[in-house]
């Protein structure tokens, strides 16, 4: 799954929309050296009950040494391999405190299409916002007419005039 890329095909997996990359190296050296078994002994297992009974030699050699490391102890301890073979210490070292973190965003949002439509109209019809607000107010009052009941015509005689000969 290393290699793993989504595919419609395969799965249905939304576009991921931020990640985050790594450089790392990797190096490995043998863990604890014998020197600090016994230390490490009694700072994580030596009061823990889950290990007494696998690691009953260490308990042995703390008691016969009283803790005290010496040449015989550093040979009995390179003979086993109880610890190196139950444990592993990772470290992580970051090379630069700081992070960089790439987000994407999409490229057309509502606001630059609103942008971008306005900035057209004004290049090509020479239309500006108060323009376009009268153009919506003239639609409003050829609406506001036409929707308007008609209203009968009254037509009003004109009194005649006497003409005197």
């Amino acid at each position: 799954m290393y290699t793993f890329t989504p595919d419609e095909d395969l799965c249905d997996c939304p576009v991921e929309c931020f990640e985050i990359e790594y450089s790392y190296t990797s190096s490995a050296a043998t863990w604890p050296n014998a020197y600090y078994e016994l230390a490490f002994y009694n700072l994580y297992l030596r009061n823990d009950d889950r290990y007494n009974k696998k690691f009953a030699v260490y308990e042995l050699i703390w008691n016969k040494t009283n803790g005290q490391g010496g040449v015989e102890t550093l040979e009995q301890l390179a003979n086993l391999d109880l610890i190196k073979n139950n444990f592993i210490q990772i470290s992580i070292k970051m090379r630069e405190k700081s992070t960089k973190v790439v987000k994407y965003s999409p490229a057309v949002t509502w606001d630059t299409i609103a942008s971008n439509l306005g900035g057209s109209l004004n290049l090509w019809l020479g239309i500006s916002v108060m323009t376009a607000a009268e153009i919506v107010e003239l639609i409003y009052f050829l609406l506001k007419r036409s929707l308007a009941p008609q209203r009968p015509a009254c037509v009003q005689e004109a009194p005649e005039q006497k003409s005197s000969n």
